[in-house]
């Protein structure tokens, strides 16, 4: 009884892991990069992670993507990191750091991918807020 509980068990997460993995479109060629937070808020001093999704054709199953950041698209005093910055996973942690006196402003960031001979990339809005009275006075005590 236990083990027609446990395949059971296997069944509905095999099918509703295949069911989320439909929900996107397989690229007809190469892959293309995208996150569930295209636009990210945040003020300055803070860190905030962001996920990017590597969505592959079968063609690119075993194809190492090298994600990374136009630099010259960042606010000055902000920095970012890969987790992993080359990965065959359909996921990559990008982390995503400002010092305390970035300025306020929006922030169009591009996060490009590159596999082989094909380059892909996403805009991420980065929108810089006011740093919070709140925290001004916690920074000086």
């Amino acid at each position: 009884m236990k083990s027609l509980f446990t395949a059971a068990l296997l069944f509905f997460a095999l099918s509703f892991q295949l069911l989320r993995a439909q929900s996107k479109p397989i690229p007809k060629e190469a892959f293309n990069l995208s996150s569930p937070t295209p636009n990210l808020e945040m003020e300055a001093g803070q860190t905030q992670p962001v996920m990017v999704e590597v969505n592959r054709s079968k063609s690119f199953r075993k194809v190492k993507i090298t994600l990374s950041v136009d630099e010259s698209s960042l606010p000055k005093g902000v920095s970012f990191h890969f987790d992993p910055n080359e990965t065959l996973e359909n996921t990559s942690q990008m982390t995503i750091q400002a010092v305390s006196d970035v300025q306020p402003g929006r922030y169009p960031i591009l996060v490009a991918g590159k596999g082989l001979n094909y380059n892909r990339s996403f805009l991420l809005i980065l929108v810089m807020k006011e740093k919070s009275p709140t925290a001004n006075r916690l920074d000086n005590h």
